[in-house]
Formats: structure tokens, C-alpha cells, sequence
């Protein structure tokens, strides 16, 4: 499998688009993302470095908000920084987790 085949998890939760449901954009897709992007790393550098991998997807949902209607998340940001940083904890909090989960599952040993 391709080395990059890991960064499919950071798509996943882009796929929050579809859904209306708050827990399915802030904690399922991020954890399920995680979970890929940790059953297919190889070194646990990879796994360590996932709270910074999970601020990629961030900035891509922010970038595309900027790009449709930069006044309204402007004001979004201004009026709800908490909600904001939240969401964006949410997010590396439940990637990582997923991240975790998946290089032990994958890299578990085999009893004998």
C-alpha cells in the first residue's frame, strides 16, 4: 500500500459536509479519520504526529468557509470564539484518539 495512503483518514472528516448532525462533524468522522490515518501508519512518529495532521482537515473547512462567505465566518469567529476553539479541539481530541486506536489495533501482537 501506497505511503500516502494513510492521509485518506485526514478526507473523512470532511465528509461532515453531508451530515447536520453536530456529533457526527465534531466526533465520529474525525475518530473514524483517525482510525484509518493510525491503522495505516507505519512508525509511531506518525501516530505522534496526528494532533497536527488533524489541523489540516480544520484548515481546509475554514479555508473553504473563507472562500464562500468570509464576512459570515468573520462574524461566526467574533461572536463565538469558544464554539470555534471547541470545535477545533473536538477535532484533534477525537483524530488523535482514532489515530491511537488504530496503530494499536494494527500493530497488536499475536499470541502464540
Amino acid at each position: 500500500m501506497s505511503r500516502w495512503a494513510k492521509y485518506l483518514g485526514l478526507a473523512i472528516p470532511l465528509l461532515g459536509i453531508m451530515s447536520p448532525w453536530h456529533i457526527v462533524n465534531a466526533a465520529a468522522l474525525p475518530l473514524v479519520g483517525g482510525l484509518i490515518y493510525g491503522y495505516l501508519a507505519e512508525k509511531r512518529r506518525h501516530v505522534a504526529l496526528s494532533p497536527a495532521a488533524a489541523l489540516v482537515p480544520v484548515a481546509l473547512v475554514l479555508l473553504c468557509y473563507a472562500l464562500t462567505n468570509a464576512a459570515r465566518l468573520a462574524r461566526f469567529l467574533e461572536i463565538f470564539p469558544i464554539f470555534a476553539l471547541l470545535w477545533v479541539l473536538f477535532w484533534v481530541v477525537f483524530f488523535t484518539m482514532g489515530a491511537t486506536a488504530g496503530y494499536i489495533l494494527r500493530h497488536r501482537p499475536v499470541k502464540s
